[in-house]
C-alpha cells in the first residue's frame, strides 16, 4: 500500500546498475489498472538537476545499529556524492529529527 497514492513511487534495490536497468525496463510501462500510471510521452519533462542540488543525509550515529560493513559502504557512497560536485549536507547542519518522525509515522520503522 503506498504511503500517498498520488505521489508514491516504486523503488528498486539492486546489486548492480545492470540489474536495476532490467527492473526499470519491466516497470516503466504503463499500468492500465493504475489511474496515476503514465506512458513515457505523458511524463512531464524536467531539466537536469545541475550543480544546485544539495543532498541531505543523517549522520552515521543516527542510522542506529547499522552493521560495520554497511557503515563503510555508506561513507563510500557519500564520498561519491561529494566528489560529484553535488552539495552534501550532513545532519549536523540541519535538524534530522522531523524526517525521522515522518518515517516513523509512515512506516513504523
Amino acid at each position: 500500500m503506498p504511503a500517498c497514492q498520488s505521489v508514491d513511487c516504486v523503488c528498486v534495490h539492486a546489486r548492480t546498475v545492470a540489474d536495476a536497468r532490467i527492473a526499470f525496463d519491466v516497470l516503466k510501462g504503463p499500468d492500465e489498472g493504475d489511474i496515476f500510471s503514465r506512458t513515457e510521452d505523458e511524463l512531464p519533462r524536467r531539466r537536469a538537476w545541475g550543480r544546485a542540488l544539495r543532498f541531505g543525509t543523517p549522520g552515521v550515529e543516527e542510522l542506529g545499529a547499522m552493521a560495520e560493513a554497511y557503515r563503510g559502504l555508506w561513507e563510500e557512497a557519500l564520498e561519491v556524492v561529494q566528489g560529484s560536485g553535488i552539495g552534501l549536507t550532513r545532519s549536523e547542519e540541519f535538524e534530522y529529527a522531523p524526517f525521522e518522525a515522518a518515517n516513523e509515522l509512515l512506516y513504523g520503522s
